[in-house]
Order: structure tokens, then C-alpha cells, then sequence
């Protein structure tokens, strides 16, 4: 039987990952029985966030149009895009190792790399304010982070599950591959 299951997967930084991210996620269709883009986000090269939440939404109206139950995965900084953008037509959001929850502060460094990352964590704030986010959210996260830490990587109200795995980019790597089942057994759980 096939599933209705599409993952919308929303990168973090990095940019220059894109091209892996999207081969590993061409595998998914194949291994679990889902279907799987990349939405690109562009970070170190546009500056202003608008456009990066159109393209996610773009992607989820295409996705409902096409009848499919709508999960968005949010990696790192993409989390907090994928928390901000419209998600009343998708089923659940998952964050990996995500910029998850407002209390984070982005330092400088971060906000020269990618403009559009404090103005998302500041969206993340308003809708944490105002009780906004949407209810069906699962934080993933390693065991130790070394770039979102803990208590930044988990939404409010999300489920938290633990990766057993140190680091950030590993974490995310061992996500998008060889612990990509967990992810998507969670993705299509109802």
C-alpha cells in the first residue's frame, strides 16, 4: 500500500550541503515509502526571511493540492522556519538538532552568515508569546550539542527524543541516513 505520507525537509545553514541533503533525501522514497523535498533556503545568500517562508509554504499548498498529508522537517536553523511558517494544512513538524525555542540568542557571527536567522527566531518568540505554535511538533535532538543546545533544540509543548549521538552536524547526518526510519516511522505515526 502506499503511503500519503510528503516530508517537506527544511535545511539549516550551510548551503553548499544542499546537493547532499537532497541525495540522501532521494533515498527515502525508495527505503520508507514516502515522498521527500529539499526546500532550499538560501541562507548565506538572501538576506530577507519572507521569501524563505513563501517557499515553504508554496511547497505545502503544492503538497495538499496533490492530496498528501504534509510533514515538515526543520534542520537546525530550518526548524525555526518550519515552526513561523503557516502550517494550519500540516499533519506534524519534526525539528533535528533545531533552533527550536526563542530563548536561544544568535550571536553575531551566526547573524553575518545568515540575515534571516534572528527575524526567524524572532517569529519563533511572537508565536511562543502569543501560544501559537502548532500542537503536533517532535524535537529531535543528539545527546550533546555543541552548536543548539538542549534547551534551545526543544519546542514548547514537543515531544523530545533523544539521538544518542554527540555532536550537531553528525547528528544531522546520521538523521538524514542511516537513522532516517526513526524519523519517518515518527512522520507518518498518526
Amino acid at each position: 500500500m502506499r503511503t500519503n505520507t510528503h516530508i517537506i525537509y527544511i535545511p539549516g545553514l550551510g548551503d553548499k550541503y544542499d546537493n547532499l541533503r537532497s541525495k540522501a533525501l532521494k533515498w527515502w522514497p525508495r527505503l520508507h515509502d514516502v515522498t521527500a523535498e529539499l526546500v532550499s533556503m538560501n541562507w548565506s545568500t538572501e538576506v530577507e526571511l519572507q521569501p524563505k517562508i513563501q517557499r515553504v509554504e508554496v511547497a505545502i499548498r503544492r503538497a495538499v493540492v496533490d492530496g498528501k498529508d504534509v510533514v515538515l522537517i526543520g534542520e537546525s536553523a530550518g526548524a525555526a522556519i518550519a515552526l513561523i511558517s503557516d502550517s494550519s494544512e500540516v499533519k506534524k513538524i519534526l525539528t533535528i538538532c533545531g533552533v527550536a525555542n526563542g530563548a536561544i540568542q544568535i550571536g553575531d557571527g551566526y547573524a553575518k552568515r545568515a540575515a534571516a536567522l534572528k527575524p526567524a527566531v524572532d517569529g519563533l518568540r511572537k508565536r511562543e508569546a502569543a501560544g501559537t505554535l502548532p500542537k503536533n511538533i517532535h524535537s529531535f535532538r543528539a545527546a550533546f550539542d555543541e552548536v543548539v543546545y538542549k534547551k534551545h533544540s526543544v519546542a514548547q509543548g514537543a515531544t523530545e527524543h533523544v539521538l544518542w549521538i554527540v555532536g550537531h552536524m553528525i547528528t544531522i547526518f546520521m538523521a538524514l541516513t542511516l537513522l532516517s526510519s526513526i524519523l519517518v516511522i515518527e512522520a507518518k505515526d498518526d
